[in-house]
Order: C-alpha cells, then sequence, then structure tokens
C-alpha cells in the first residue's frame, strides 16, 4: 500500500537541501495525489569570540532569492519590527558556488531559536509546495497517488524495454537472414565463383545466384558484396561463427519476450544503471517534529536481529532469512564482517526500537531501528558514524529499547571502578542531534560497559587482575543520580589493574 512504500519515498528532495516537515500533508498527496508539505531553512547557532550570539543560515527552500531575503530581514531589523528587533546585522558570506551561508548577529540576551521561529512566520525562510500529481491516462488527464504512479512508470518501463528488444530481435533477424544465405552459398564457394565469373554484369550474376542457391534478393547482393579477401578460410569460418551468434541472439530474444520474469529482471537493471549513473545523496533533511505524522506510522512493524561489529558496523536483518535448522545442520553466515572485524553484539528485537550509543567519554545519541540498513546475510551494514552525524570516537555499548520505562535504571561502569545508576527516562534527549551527557567520565579513565537494570537486580565487576565483585542495585551507594554526575567507587583496584567486564 501507499504507506508501505513511504518508508522507501520518505519526503521530497530539493537541489537546495532545506528540512522538510508538515509530513501530514506529505501522505495526504502520496494517498490521493493533492496536498501539500513545507519546507524551512537548515540553521545553527554560533557564538562570537565576544560572546555574541549568531544565527546562521545554512540552506534555503528551493527557489528562495537570497539576496531578496536578506533586504528583507535587513529593513524589518532597521525598522524594529517585532521579533526582528534582536537581529543586529546579517551579511552574506556564501561562497561562489551553490554553497549558503548567512550570518545573522543577534543581541547578547537573544535565543536563536526564538528570533528563527520568528523569520519563519514573516520571511520566506520556510515555503509550503504543493502537490498536484497529475498523469495522462490514454489521452485524458487523471490524478494518481503515489503507488498507481509507481505502477504506471514500470508499465512504461516494460513497454520501452519490449520496443527495445523487438527493435533489436527486427535487427539481429535482417543480420541472421543475410547470414543464411552467405553460408548457402559459400558452401559451394567455387561453383559461386564460376557462376559470378560467367556473367557479364552484376545482375545477371545476381539472377544466376537466386536461381541455382535458392536464396532470395538481399542474400544474393550480400554474396556479391563480399571483398574477395572474406573468402579465405579464416574469413568464412568467421561469418559461420557470425551465424551461430545470431542465431543464439534471436532464439534469446524471442524467450525474453515470451518470459514476463526476464523482461522484469531487463526493467530492474536499467533502473539500477540510471541509480549508478545519475544517483546522488538526499539534499534535504527529513523532520519528524511537529507534525501530525510520524516516522513509526510509516514504517512496518517486523521483528529483526541487530548486528553490531567490533569496529561499528550496525545492520537489521529480518528475522525470517533465518530458517530453523536440524541440530546436525552447519548453520548460516549472518553478516560479512570484513577483515579484521568480528560481530561483537547480536540482539533481537523490532524495527520500532530504539537503540542508544554510548562513547567513551559517556557521550549518548540515540536513533531508531528502522534508521539502520535492511541488510542481508551478505553485507556488514552501516556504521555508526554514518547514522550519527556528531559521533566521533568510539562507541563502548549498546543498548536495544522497546519504550522507555519507569522503573529501569541504566548502570553505566568506567575502566577504574566508577558505578552510576540514572532513571532511563533521563535520557529522552538522546534523540536530538548531538546527543546528551549520559555520564561525567574523569580525565584518564573511560567508558567500559552500559547495562539495563530494574529493582533488586545484582551487577558484578571483574577486574584485570581476576578480582569481582557483586552488589545489589539497591545498596544505599548506588542511588539514582542525575545523567551528569560521575558515579560512586565500585570496585577496590590495585594499580595498574582496571575493570574488564561487568554484567
Amino acid at each position: 500500500d501507499t504507506l508501505g512504500l513511504m518508508e522507501y519515498v520518505k519526503g521530497p528532495d530539493f537541489p537546495t537541501g532545506g528540512v522538510v516537515h508538515d509530513l501530514a500533508g506529505y501522505r495526504e498527496a502520496m494517498e490521493t495525489g493533492r496536498g501539500a508539505v513545507k519546507v524551512r531553512a537548515k540553521w545553527h547557532e554560533e557564538v562570537t569570540k565576544s560572546g555574541m550570539p549568531l544565527l546562521i543560515i545554512d540552506e534555503l527552500p528551493f527557489k528562495v532569492n537570497k539576496e531578496e531575503l536578506i533586504k528583507g530581514i535587513t529593513e524589518r531589523a532597521k525598522n524594529k519590527d517585532a521579533g526582528f528587533e534582536d537581529i543586529t546585522d546579517i551579511n552574506d558570506e556564501s561562497d561562489k558556488g551553490s554553497s549558503v551561508r548567512i550570518v545573522i548577529d543577534l543581541k547578547r540576551d537573544a535565543v536563536p531559536a526564538v528570533v528563527f521561529n520568528y523569520l519563519v512566520k514573516n520571511t520566506k525562510i520556510e515555503e509550503t509546495y504543493n502537490y498536484n500529481m497529475m498523469l495522462l491516462e490514454g489521452k485524458a488527464p487523471k490524478q494518481m497517488n503515489l503507488r498507481q504512479i509507481l505502477l504506471k512508470f514500470l508499465e512504461f518501463r516494460t513497454e520501452i524495454v519490449i520496443k527495445r528488444i523487438n527493435f533489436d530481435l527486427s535487427k539481429a533477424k535482417a543480420r541472421l537472414h543475410i547470414l543464411s544465405g552467405m553460408k548457402t552459398v559459400l558452401e559451394h564457394m567455387q561453383e559461386a565463383v564460376d557462376i559470378i565469373m560467367k556473367n557479364k554484369d552484376s545482375k545477371g550474376a545476381k539472377d544466376a545466384l537466386i536461381e541455382r542457391f535458392g536464396v532470395d534478393d538481399i542474400q544474393a547482393q550480400a554474396v556479391l558484396d563480399l571483398k574477395l579477401q572474406r573468402l579465405t578460410g579464416m574469413e568464412i569460418d568467421s561469418i559461420l561463427e557470425d551465424l551461430r551468434d545470431f542465431n543464439m541472439r534471436v532464439k534469446d530474444m524471442e524467450d525474453i519476450l515470451k518470459n514476463p520474469v526476464r523482461i522484469q529482471y531487463l526493467v530492474r537493471k536499467d533502473m539500477l544503471t540510471a541509480k549508478e549513473k545519475f544517483g546522488v545523496d538526499r539534499k534535504s533533511e527529513i523532520s519528524y517534529e511537529n507534525n501530525d505524522i510520524n516516522m513509526a506510522d510509516l514504517v512496518k512493524k517486523e521483528n529483526c536481529l541487530i548486528h553490531l561489529t567490533h569496529n561499528g558496523y550496525m545492520k537489521r536483518m529480518p528475522l525470517n532469512l533465518l530458517e530453523t535448522q536440524n541440530r546436525s545442520g552447519k548453520g548460516k553466515s549472518g553478516i560479512n564482517t570484513g577483515d579484521g572485524d568480528y560481530v561483537s553484539a547480536i540482539y533481537s528485537g523490532s524495527t520500532h526500537d530504539m537503540f542508544m550509543v554510548f562513547t567513551e567519554s559517556g557521550q549518548a545519541m540515540a536513533s531508531y531501528v528502522w534508521n539502520l540498513p535492511d541488510g542481508t546475510t551478505a553485507n556488514r551494514g552501516r556504521h555508526l558514524r554514518n547514522i550519527f552525524e556528531t559521533l566521533k570516537e568510539d562507541v563502548a555499548n549498546v543498548l536495544l529499547l522497546p519504550e522507555i520505562e519507569e522503573g529501569i535504571s541504566v548502570i553505566t561502569v568506567t575502566e577504574k571502578g566508577k558505578v552510576k545508576r540514572t532513571a532511563l527516562s533521563d535520557y529522552t534527549g538522546t534523540m536530538r542531534k548531538k546527543g546528551v551527557q549520559g555520564v561525567t567520565i574523569d580525565e584518564g579513565d573511560k567508558l567500559v560497559n552500559v547495562m539495563l537494570a530494574k529493582r533488586y537486580d545484582h551487577i558484578m565487576l571483574v577486574s584485570s587482575t581476576g578480582k569481582a565483585v557483586r552488589f545489589e542495585i539497591d545498596d544505599e551507594a548506588l542511588q539514582i543520580r542525575g545523567r551528569k554526575s560521575v558515579g560512586v567507587k565500585g570496585i577496590d583496584l590495585g594499580k595498574g589493574a582496571k575493570v574488564v567486564s561487568s554484567m
């Protein structure tokens, strides 16, 4: 259905980028053929050396004139219009290419996000784009939804492939016809040469060849057009090889035209070739904030396995790809890790689950399983740094969360034995682009493990010297603390020792 297709066609893409939102209107367009979507500028905050806030516009909605936009903001700032009084200056620092950088200077106490919202309401920082998806059906225009348009496109591509095969088949048959005539005549080459030599002109020679060998006018002319150098044994063998080759081509193309599956394969091959040749990365960001619809409405909920490798590659794989085997079965490869890498963890969950990563410095970031590539057993997936743009360091651990529940705690353990317990509900901000500080790590220390726990659970820490300690999380010393706190000492470590494992 249309919603299923929207898992892959997540939203429109514009050559100038921008942030696409109001996906309820987009869904309506995909379902009915008519709707609207909003695109706003992409921006970020900066601070000058003197501590003054800056609002930086990085991308503009499609067809918005940059010069007119800057002129309009400047005039309203000079007039101190409501919402524009915090703007002190605006400069265009864009390069000569397509890169945009509009720098808006703000007063010291101004909040860039608030100023941007005023710009959205009062300028072309945000634009609305309407859908009216019309297609000719026969000779009459008809409004169609996404599924209908894709089916029509497939019909069109199928027609093109069939026409192309028929065109190539016609040419191949014509060549095969000529080669067949040549073969018939060249099997009696000396007699054919004698017939040609006895005739005074080419017409007489052609008629004689037609009468003697039963070939038609086109075939006889092709024989007469042969150069003497092509009458050697090697050249004749080449003609016979061409005959065999064109015979196979004709049979193959006739088989394609009778076989819808082979036609579908060629349609798919053409599309993949076009994708490889012309495909570009998405420029417009899709935002699911402040919408009547979210991504969960568009993604089918299904069980899957999530693989994480030591080098940071992650992928999801439908659970049904792994079939039940007998005890004596040899198993099935689940992932191709590549040289020097190996699987460090496997999780079982759903496409609607959230996964949260913790870096060695304590930063926490989260995304949904549906953002992972839907891999096969042959690939290794996608690197975590391609999922989280701001991830710059090694990951200590990953948590898979069906949902954020009350009463569940996050336990962090550092290499120097610091343990901290924090309510899972404190980590809701991990979906932000830069994540949140999940735990403060002392200098020279690093995070080694993160676990989920509930009341009355026990924790065990194991050191590099073989010592272990176990305690209950409800221990008075392990009270719930804030995300940014350091934690408490969980184990006495000797000189040079460190925590190597915890559970």
